[in-house]
């Protein structure tokens, strides 16, 4: 599509830093985190934001009781905004990286199941082919895809079915989730809940309709797995869990562990938001964790569902 003589002009008069301060700005919708992420001072950061509001004729940033919040035009134009600065960083980056060179850092969240599957293998392989690669764990949260959107975690791995506007996701495989308790099943449950996801998570487990009295509520909600094992050890629990959990279980709890109630598969994803900055290390690094998740996580499934 032809430019405009308005746009071209404008185009003339902006610089590709323009686009990226405002691409930060929008990200942290705060202007000391801003000018933190990208080593500006504050006020410098908030001239910038002057001049983008000129730019493009609009606050871009507005004010409220909780910070500050994104104006619709902003919204708008977020995702187009990463577009065009990830296509300019393909154009101008290099195209030669090499993992054995990478001296950054790349924070990524999952459970504590895939945790303890995972970790061990990241080290070995990444130890190995980008020994300068600092992996940064954290453990999955409700607010995990919030904390991508505004730059505090680069990847998330997690079983979603929902995903917000903007974050990018690719599906690595599927795995079996089923009830487990332990000893019994032909007694009243009630159910914990292991909080594997925050987007869909109580839709699928309704799904399963294994457990009539669902609507009653959890007993105990955690993310934690080893919190999960000593509740199901109070009689007439149950909870839902992948099938590859059992392999991290303690060995009494495994002989212990009945699967029961209709089995369900559920896609595993890689979330991420695309940023131009350090492009070529997070596309590196998330098509190694998505077939090392496949060898050492999916690979690991007990018992055909």
């Amino acid at each position: 599509m032809p430019l405009s003589e308005q746009n071209l002009e404008k185009l003339r008069s902006c610089d590709l830093n323009a686009l990226f301060t405002l691409s930060v700005l929008l990200e942290h919708a705060h202007v000391s985190r801003a000018a933190q992420a990208l080593g500006m001072s504050q006020s410098a950061m908030s001239q910038a934001l002057s001049r983008l509001r000129l730019l493009f004729e609009d606050p871009l940033l507005i004010k409220g009781h909780n910070g500050m919040t994104l104006s619709s035009k902003a919204e708008a134009m977020q995702p187009e905004l990463q577009q065009c600065l990830a296509l300019a960083s393909e154009l101008l980056g290099n195209q030669s990286f090499d993992p054995a060179k990478a001296q950054e850092q790349v924070r990524f969240a999952m459970n504590d199941v895939a945790a303890q599957l995972m970790i061990p293998t990241l080290i070995s392989h990444f130890g190995q082919h980008a020994p300068g690669l600092q992996l940064d764990f954290h453990s999955q949260h409700k607010d995990c895809f919030q904390s991508l959107q505004r730059d505090r975690l680069d990847l998330v791995v997690g079983f979603y079915d929902r995903f917000p506007k903007g974050i990018r996701r690719q599906s690595i495989g599927k795995a079996c989730w089923q009830y487990a308790t332990l000893d019994k099943v032909d007694e009243p449950k009630r159910l914990l809940s292991y909080q594997f996801q925050e987007h869909g998570q109580l839709a699928q487990q309704q799904h399963l309709g294994a457990i009539d009295d669902t609507e009653q509520g959890f007993l105990l909600s955690s993310g934690s797995l080893s919190v999960l094992v000593n509740g199901l050890r109070q009689r007439g629990t149950a909870t839902l869990l992948p099938h590859h959990a059992i392999t991290v279980l303690p060995e009494e709890i495994r002989q212990r562990l009945v699967w029961f109630g209709e089995p369900q598969y559920l896609d595993l994803q890689l979330c991420w938001v695309d940023r131009p900055r350090h492009r070529e290390l997070h596309s590196y690094f998330r098509k190694e964790l998505a077939l090392l998740i496949k060898d050492s996580l999916l690979s690991k499934e007990v018992s055909p569902c």
